[in-house]
């Protein structure tokens, strides 16, 4: 027995080394933070509809709604203390105050809960990257055959992090590259027997930047529905916007708004932004491809189990979904779902689960696809 332990833990010490030696062979140099002074700056007219949309909309909408879809889990408590600035933008309709939020949004408290990585700080520039981004980065550039340089967007949010000649990589980029090609996979094999715009809807789109990667990737028109909770949706709006001021883009105020659109047809690239408030109302619309990552397992099982049956149905080709596999203690002492637990429609199959890339030892997140059974007949 004491022999045993004792091999396996000279085992994973030798494979903890030999992967440090690795990465520490790829150099990124140091973290990079530009200037304050050189950032796009957002219209407006955006924040306008932004503060429009929360005279119909409330943060954390009203009592009077149903109880799975109540902002609980891991997220109210959460955000009513680390989003104190947003909320009293909002409240006091302060327009230049929550302008200069979005603009810096990569440096303040926006990003809480939707980023990932290291948060930003002014002693960030000139240390070295953690070595999560180096491994994600290396993973980004060996699965999808992409350049790194690939990964720049929009000098918008007042980004930081690895400068190429492009642009800036946000700490964020690697991950989400890798999720977009992905995403592209399955709607390029899609694309080939159907020959109509296909639709993807991203059920937990935190700031947009997944979906902004997929759209800038994938050679196609097509309609993305971002679904969030307030304080993150209108976050995403602003971000897309900046991003793509060329593509039609709807923040849904309304049920009726929203159903005017799922009968709407064209040959466009299209951004529709629904409060989960209302995403009963995509029940039953064809869906190509339905994407969550991290935001189930964030919710309690009776939230899971109400968005599933509302949006896995009949109409939906692909579920693709990253979320935690261990009940690990998140904020707001919530005990996350774990999702091999999740009750998916017997209308869909499991096709693949997998570790995400590089998942080191004890990290919570799998990979699960699942099919649609008639498309397997």
């Amino acid at each position: 027995m004491i022999k045993s332990l004792l091999k396996q833990l000279i085992e994973r010490k030798g494979f903890s080394l030999n992967r440090q030696q690795y990465f520490e062979r790829k150099n990124y140099g140091t973290i990079y933070v530009p200037r304050a002074n050189n950032i796009k700056l957002l219209s407006t007219e955006i924040i306008e509809t932004i503060m429009k949309f929360y005279d119909k909309i409330p943060p954390f909408y009203t009592d009077k709604v149903i109880e799975p879809l109540k902002i609980a889990g891991a997220w109210k408590d959460y955000l009513l203390d680390k989003r104190t600035r947003q909320l009293s933008a909002i409240k006091a309709k302060n327009i230049d105050e929550y302008k200069n939020l979005l603009n810096n949004m990569f440096r303040n408290e926006m990003t809480r809960g939707v980023w990932s990585h290291l948060y930003y700080n002014e002693k960030l520039s000139g240390k070295p990257f953690p070595r999560e981004f180096v491994e994600v980065m290396d993973g980004f550039k060996y699965l999808t055959g992409r350049r790194e340089d690939e990964l720049v967007c929009c000098n918008f949010g007042n980004g930081w992090g690895y400068k190429t000649e492009r642009g800036i990589i946000k700490m964020t980029d690697p991950l989400q590259g890798i999720k977009a090609d992905n995403i592209i996979n399955i709607l390029n094999a899609l694309n080939q027997s159907r020959n109509r715009k296909l639709t993807l809807v991203d059920l937990g789109s935190g700031y947009g930047g997944d979906v902004e990667k997929v759209v800038r990737w994938f050679s196609n028109p097509i309609r993305i529905y971002l679904v969030d909770i307030p304080l993150n949706l209108t976050t995403a709006y602003a971000y897309i916007s900046a991003g793509f001021p060329e593509c039609k883009k709807y923040l849904i105020d309304s049920a009726e708004k929203l159903r005017e659109i799922t009968l709407s047809d064209n040959n466009e690239i299209e951004f529709v932004f629904v409060p989960t408030l209302y995403v009963e109302d995509l029940k039953n619309i064809e869906i190509n491809l339905l994407f969550s990552h991290g935001s189930l397992s964030e919710m309690d099982y009776i939230t899971i189990e109400f968005y599933l049956q509302v949006l896995v149905t009949e109409n939906t080709d692909f579920l693709l979904e990253i979320n935690s596999n261990t009940e690990v203690l998140n904020t707001s002492n919530h005990i996350e779902i774990q999702n091999t637990k999740f009750p998916v429609p017997k209308t869909h199959s499991l096709l693949s689960r997998t570790p995400t890339w590089l998942t080191p030892k004890g990290h919570r997140y799998v990979q699960s696809l699942w099919i649609n059974n008639r498309l397997l007949k």
